[in-house]
């Protein structure tokens, strides 16, 4: 019955018989994946009571969901612009997209996960724009690119960063022994995540606007971990960035500049937080790893800012 009410809302979308930006069907789109979500984790729990024709269906009624959602956030997005920015919604239902990948992936397995992401496949740019819409129309419109206390209160910190952060905590290579402990039990739980993820980036990588927007997240998300003391968080998104999406390079940084101004947060944060004498060994291990991955675009940063004293107040 859900199913039939969005597929309603987009064909009546389609035919321009509603406004696509018209936040009330984008908060039911969005209050329907995350019901969506909760169903899956609620049947989990009897997956004994499921055979495979309950498994088929279950992924029939998940694949059409996913192609109603995706296509109605396709033209919501198409209908934006600077004077006509999409409505906060379109980055909450972009979040939870994500959040339902895991889901399916930890509950139903990576086999039915990998065919959503097949079917989102097509629809990714549209994803990428979504999670990216928010910050992108600040950078349109000349707002300061500063980091504030207000970009952190104003954002929903998205639940799937803290997957992708255990992720990239099992994947480092030079984990050492007192980490060892905290990995992910299952190093390949979330592969067609990790998959999913990989496209995201690689789809990043070509529009360097896009990707400050979209990078924005990752280190608020990542700011507001270090603030309340979860350093595994904030180290796993910071090498996301720093090995994957951006890189150490200096140069690969060059005109992200609502990232590198997060970085006035999160660098001084980092070294304040090492400097405490409560810090614990084991979180000071894993704030001096991410202070390494910040180190040289920091410095290359600050000494770009004090050669131009403007940037800083921009």
């Amino acid at each position: 019955m859900l199913t039939a009410v969005l597929k309603f809302i987009v064909d009546a979308a389609t035919m321009s018989l509603v406004s696509n930006n018209d936040a009330r069907f984008l908060k039911f789109t969005t209050i329907y994946i995350q019901y969506t979500i909760s169903m899956i984790r609620r049947h989990s729990q009897d997956q004994s009571q499921f055979n495979d024709d309950d498994l088929r269906g279950t992924f029939l009624y998940l694949k059409s969901s996913l192609t109603y959602t995706a296509k109605f956030l396709n033209l919501v997005l198409a209908n934006t612009s600077e004077t006509s920015p999409p409505p906060p919604e379109t980055y909450n239902l972009a979040n939870f997209l994500l959040d339902l990948i895991i889901s399916v992936e930890s509950h139903l397995g990576s086999g039915y996960a990998a065919r959503l992401v097949a079917t989102l496949k097509p629809w990714l740019p549209d994803l990428v724009l979504a999670l990216g819409a928010r910050h992108l129309m600040k950078q349109t419109s000349g707002e300061r690119t500063q980091s504030t206390d207000s970009d952190h209160s104003e954002l929903q910190l998205p639940s799937w960063t803290s997957v992708l952060a255990k992720i990239e905590l099992n994947e480092r290579t030079n984990i050492s022994s007192s980490e060892e402990a905290e990995r992910v039990p299952e190093p390949d739980k979330h592969l067609s995540f990790k998959k999913l993820v990989g496209m995201i980036t690689l789809l990043l990588k070509g529009n360097s606007s896009i990707l400050d927007a979209v990078g924005k997240i990752f280190m608020t998300v990542s700011a507001v971990a270090l603030e309340s003391e979860d350093f595994g968080l904030s180290l796993g998104l910071l090498h996301f960035v720093c090995v994957k999406l951006v890189g150490h390079d200096h140069r690969g940084w060059k005109g992200l500049d609502m990232m590198l101004a997060s970085l006035e947060g999160i660098y001084p944060e980092i070294e304040r937080q090492i400097a405490r004498p409560s810090c614990s060994e084991h979180g000071s291990q894993k704030l001096q790893k991410a202070r390494a991955l910040l180190e040289p675009i920091w410095i290359n940063y600050t000494r770009e800012s004090k050669e131009s004293p403007s940037r800083m107040e921009e």
